[in-house]
């Protein structure tokens, strides 16, 4: 994983992070690079005890400076799909910017992973996928209003979550103790 940053001494960085996987090798080189989300055990702790605190967030910033196409990516599984904008929104608040956060999960993930003729913008003859909320993507207060695959409207009401939350949502509260 490239997780250099800049201000760190070359010493260092060879004994972190193989050459292979560096920010500027990977820049050099121009190679797509998928960038892993952050998992919770991440949100504990930088990774080496001289790091900054926002060393692991500030990776897509750093790879965008140095010229480097990648995506924000959702872990292999698919449902860790949802947290996607979210990713990209932590991105944009530790140095990316919005549009270059929102490409990450769009055109440059379909480019990363070579589909971009296919997917990854709304262009003739590609295939459509559009989202529809009451705000930012990238908030994580925004709710999804409607969704487009493949040109076609997704029904909302019948994920897994929304039935969940409907279940439990008038449950009745326990009554209190004396």
């Amino acid at each position: 994983m490239a997780d250099d940053y800049e201000g760190r001494g070359e010493h260092d960085r060879r004994e972190r992070v193989p050459p292979q996987h560096s920010v500027a090798d990977v820049g050099h080189h121009r190679v797509p690079y998928a960038r892993p989300p952050r998992t919770p055990a991440s949100h504990a702790h930088p990774a080496h005890e001289d790091d900054p605190y926002d060393a692991a967030y500030r990776v897509p910033a750093i790879l965008h400076d140095a010229g480097v196409t990648f995506c924000i990516a959702g872990g292999g599984t698919g449902w860790a799909a949802r947290n996607l904008p979210y990713q990209a929104g932590m991105a944009a608040a530790f140095g990316l910017a919005p549009e270059d956060a929102l490409r990450a999960v769009t055109l440059d993930a379909a480019r990363v992973l070579g589909v971009d003729g296919m997917l990854g913008s709304l262009e003739p003859g590609k295939s459509a996928s559009v989202v529809l909320t009451d705000g930012d993507l990238l908030e994580i207060r925004t709710h999804m209003k409607a969704v487009w695959i493949d040109g076609r409207p997704a029904d909302l009401e019948e994920g897994r979550q929304e039935r969940l939350y409907r279940r439990y949502r008038d449950r009745p509260v326990p009554a209190a103790t004396p």
